[in-house]
């Protein structure tokens, strides 16, 4: 098997004719993406712990249900929370008089299955018709449902999984748009992660360089970026009149306005160290450069061209930050 057959780069803008799909193939794939989400399920309950930052949101959503407002203490205004979408959900469970400790991390299961089930349909939807005869298999279902931290954080009582079902889901409308109007979706979902942790927003700058320097559509990006200009910028402007800080308190109280580059780097390092297989991505990658570099240098502008009209996602991945607690 060729580098060029892995990362399976277009040749040409014309479509390629959709093949018939078998039965044989439909029940493979969904028996398959069947078996990953049972084991995403099981794995992430064997890992069950309940991460002790979670209990600061249960704070604040209890004294929110209590009518004290969005703070830990009664009448100090402090953001101690960095989840405020997540820690509404858990004060109207609250409401409902449900114990917020079994409902978040039941949601967390549920969203990190969601997770799975949403890129098992789209490496179906974008590799079904590429070979005849071909076997698809949901790869990044597969590792998803193998990942440790992924599957460990689904139970946490964080907001972990609802953020990377969000992010994801904003990935897939991007894909699967094919209108102006469309774009309005992952805007919408984006900025559901945003207010779900500000660190979002990281994703929606990505998606709108993506649709000015890739798709050059100005208007595209403009209706991206309406929901953050509706919705979010107005809560932001909230927060900040009722807190009184431009960031939440954490910002301030673990980096006290410093880059701590070094620590993102060991963090970084750990995560390579704990799962090498991911080193082989970076190498394939370098080696199909490599090999395939007087093609890539004449055939860059007719794949960024196509791409505008179509995308040709290579890997289907996840980013999420992982909520580790250090003492």
């Amino acid at each position: 098997m060729s580098l060029r057959s892995i990362f399976s780069v277009p040749e040409t803008t014309i479509p390629i004719p959709p093949q018939p799909v078998s039965r044989q193939r439909k029940i493979f794939f969904l028996l398959a993406l069947l078996a990953a989400l049972v084991t995403g399920i099981l794995h992430a309950s064997s890992l069950w712990y309940v991460n002790d930052d979670c209990f600061v949101s249960f704070r604040y959503a209890k004294n929110l249900v209590n009518g004290l407002g969005l703070v830990y203490n009664a009448e100090e205004r402090v953001e101690g929370y960095t989840n405020f979408l997540w820690t509404l959900i858990i004060a109207g469970g609250m409401r409902l008089h449900i114990d917020p400790v079994p409902f978040s991390t039941a949601l967390g299961i549920i969203f990190s299955g969601a997770t799975i089930l949403l890129y098992g349909l789209l490496s179906w939807r974008f590799h079904r018709t590429r070979v005849e005869g071909s076997i698809v298999l949901p790869l990044t279902a597969i590792a998803l449902c193998l990942h440790r931290d992924f599957s460990a954080h689904a139970t946490s009582g964080m907001e972990t999984s609802m953020f990377s079902f969000l992010v994801s889901a904003s990935y897939a409308a991007v894909l699967l748009g094919s209108t102006r109007r469309s774009r309005i979706l992952p805007g919408f979902l984006l900025v559901l992660a945003m207010l779900t942790r500000p660190d979002g927003i990281i994703f929606l700058g990505a998606a709108a360089l993506y649709f000015l320097l890739i798709r050059r559509d100005w208007r595209e990006t403009a209706i991206l970026l309406a929901p953050a200009l509706t919705i979010f910028l107005p809560y932001w402007l909230w927060r900040y009149h009722y807190y009184g800080f431009f960031f939440p308190n954490t910002f301030y109280a673990k980096s006290i306005g410093l880059p701590y580059y070094s620590q993102g780097l060991e963090y970084t390092l750990l995560y390579f160290k704990t799962y090498l297989v991911f080193l082989l991505l970076p190498l394939l990658g370098a080696g199909f450069l490599w090999q395939h570099r007087q093609e890539i240098r004449k055939e860059t502008l007719p794949i960024l061209r196509s791409a505008s009209k179509e995308p040709h996602p290579v890997l289907l991945g996840i980013c999420y930050r992982s909520e580790e607690h250090t003492s």
